[in-house]
Order: structure tokens, then C-alpha cells, then sequence
């Protein structure tokens, strides 16, 4: 799939729009038509803030090598944004594999080489597909698989989970859970 400059704009303006809590869809080609320089962008987010009643608000576009922020908020601001983040990450890891970069249907291994994990005491592979689509075998059980802690890296949270058993067999069951997205991140 191909994603033009105007589709990812499109994209930014409409999480945006999600993350402020909004439902100005009323006209989304008439909204990403008028996204064409900075001006036009600082002109929707404001309009935007002041429909969804939020004090701060930032959007940040990416073109090959400029990045530009907008709104309020600062660069380095933390906002709650939940499960979009699996967006993101998803849009991420479609473009890897657009560049050949990522193979959908690779081992996780390939990428992760010292990762492994079980179902029912035997050593199993799981996918980047499967990871995409919940269906590693993973679940989301603090239990099973705690969250990283306060000043835990992404890298020391892997190596926590790492040898852990799955609920399934990967590609059997659907099981909703961040462990699949933190891993594709």
C-alpha cells in the first residue's frame, strides 16, 4: 500500500482530531484539502482546540526529514493517548515492510533473535502478522505479563517477558493485548 504525503497529513489531522476528543467529521476531504502549508495546519488546530473545548493540543507532521509541531502543547509533552498508540505502531510497521525492511510473515526472531516463548512446554514462533492481528497467543495479563515499571526501558521490559508462555497456540486465537504492540515497537 502506498501512503502519499495528503493521506499521512490526512492521517495527523484525524488523530488529532481523536486525540482532543472531538467529532468534527463532518467533512474530512474538505478539511484535508485545505492542509497545504503551515499556516493552513496551525489555522485547523486551532479551530479544532476551540471546537473540542481543550486547553492544549499538538500535532506534529513529518515530511522525509522536517518535522514541524503545531497547537499549544511543546515538543516534549506527554499525552495520555491509550491504544492509538497501536496506530501508529501499526502505520510503522506497514511502512517497513513497504520498504522492505520488515517481513509480515517473519519470525519475530529474525528480528529479536534471543526471544523465545512457549505453548504447552514446547518452544513456538510467532509472526509480525500474528503480533499485528492479536493472535501471538499473548494475552493481556498483568499477571502473565507485567507492564514496564516507572524508568524500565522498552529493551529491559523484553528481556522481562522473554521465556514466557503463551495461552495459545500463535495464530489460533484472537487475544487482545499490549505485550503484541510493545514488542512490534
Amino acid at each position: 500500500m502506498k501512503y502519499t504525503q495528503k493521506s499521512r497529513i490526512m492521517g495527523y489531522v484525524i488523530t488529532a482530531m481523536l486525540v482532543a476528543g472531538t467529532s468534527i467529521f463532518t467533512n474530512v476531504t474538505t478539511v484535508c484539502a485545505k492542509v497545504q502549508n503551515h499556516e493552513t495546519i496551525e489555522e485547523l488546530v486551532t479551530t479544532t482546540q476551540k471546537k473540542a473545548c481543550v486547553s492544549n493540543m499538538s500535532v506534529v507532521t513529518v515530511k522525509q526529514n522536517d518535522v514541524s509541531y503545531y497547537g499549544t502543547g511543546k515538543s516534549n509533552e506527554i499525552f495520555q493517548i491509550g491504544s492509538m498508540t497501536k496506530a501508529f505502531t501499526g502505520l510503522g510497521v506497514q511502512k517497513l515492510v513497504e520498504d522492505g525492511k520488515i517481513q509480515i510473515d517473519a519470525s519475530v526472531t529474525e528480528y529479536l533473535p534471543d526471544f523465545r516463548v512457549y505453548c504447552d512446554g514446547n518452544e513456538v514462533s510467532i509472526t509480525v502478522k500474528q503480533l499485528l492481528n492479536h493472535t501471538s497467543g499473548f494475552t493481556n495479563s498483568e499477571k502473565d505479563y507485567p507492564s514496564a515499571t516507572k524508568g524500565m526501558s522498552l529493551q529491559d521490559w523484553y528481556v522481562a517477558i522473554n521465556d514466557s508462555g503463551l495461552s495459545a497456540q500463535p495464530g489460533e486465537e484472537f487475544n487482545y493485548s499490549n505485550v503484541n504492540y510493545n514488542l512490534l515497537g
